[in-house]
């Protein structure tokens, strides 16, 4: 028989089975056990990852997930709003090159010499907001996800139009 070399923190997990059978591979030599993996947990839509990752997120010890090697695609169709590209320029040339909301710089150059910077609309399109320059602000990456998904993203746009000069509550 051999030594098993565990984790500590599977030494609660490991089954006389498997113990017998890693001693048993390991014959004079020492042995590793790897750590319980996980089957994936699929999700079809942006909602039902979110909603899961942050289950498992809580969960007290999360397995090592498995993943997959080729992850199925899926077909979707969507609608657009059809925007105005005078308003997104526009815009975009009135930030200068600055986060309106958190007021830093862009995160990078875009290949064309613009900053990188996204037009929010602070009342959003689907909610019945327009598509003007008193409803849309250029915001970084990390603001932009902040005000569509922050515990904060009421407050941080209703300070968005004291910030702003040209924004006008709709």
């Amino acid at each position: 028989m051999g030594w098993v070399r565990v984790p500590v923190d599977e030494l609660e997990k490991l089954s006389e089975s498997d113990l017998g059978k890693a001693l048993q591979a390991a014959g004079a030599e020492f042995t590793q056990l790897s750590p319980a993996t996980a089957e994936p947990v699929l999700c079809d839509s942006p909602e039902s990852l979110e909603r899961e990752s942050a289950r498992l997120f809580r969960e007290a010890s999360i397995a090592l997930p498995s993943g997959q090697a080729a992850p199925a695609r899926q077909e979707r169709s969507a609608e657009q709003f059809v925007r105005d590209a005078a308003v997104v320029a526009y815009v975009l040339r009135e930030a200068r090159g600055n986060c309106e909301c958190c007021m830093k710089p862009a995160p990078f150059t875009k290949p064309n010499g613009l900053p990188y910077l996204e037009v929010h609309h602070v009342k959003r399109l689907a909610s019945g907001g327009s598509d003007k320059i008193s409803n849309a602000i250029a915001v970084c990456p990390n603001c932009h996800r902040e005000l569509h998904l922050g515990a904060n993203s009421d407050d941080i746009a209703y300070s968005l139009y004291t910030k702003v000069g040209r924004l006008v509550r709709e």
